[in-house]
C-alpha cells in the first residue's frame, strides 16, 4: 500500500495487524468491549518493520489504523519543523 512520499522516497509498506492483551492494560471490566491492537509495518524494498500499538473503544478496520499511524507521523514531522 503507498501511504505517501516522505524523506526516505514512497511509502511502499505492507501491513498487518492483530488483537492483544497486553500485561499493562486497564481492568477489564473498565474496557469491556474495547480493543487493543498491534499493527505492524513493514517497508518493501528494505523489510524494515515498525510496530504500533493502539486502542479503540468501538470497531475499527485496518485502512482507519493505517491512516492514523500516517496522520501520527505528519504531527511528528511539523514538531521537528518548530
Amino acid at each position: 500500500m503507498l501511504t505517501g512520499h516522505g524523506l526516505k522516497g514512497a511509502g511502499l509498506y505492507d501491513w498487518a495487524w492483530t488483537d492483544i492483551q497486553s500485561d499493562d492494560a486497564p481492568d477489564p471490566e473498565d474496557t469491556e468491549g474495547d480493543t487493543f491492537i498491534l499493527v505492524v509495518r513493514q517497508r518493501r524494498f528494505t523489510g524494515g518493520l515498525s510496530f504500533y500499538r493502539r486502542h479503540s473503544t468501538r470497531p475499527v478496520t485496518l485502512a482507519g489504523l493505517v491512516h492514523i499511524v500516517c496522520t501520527r507521523w505528519r504531527v511528528e514531522e511539523d514538531f521537528q519543523l518548530v
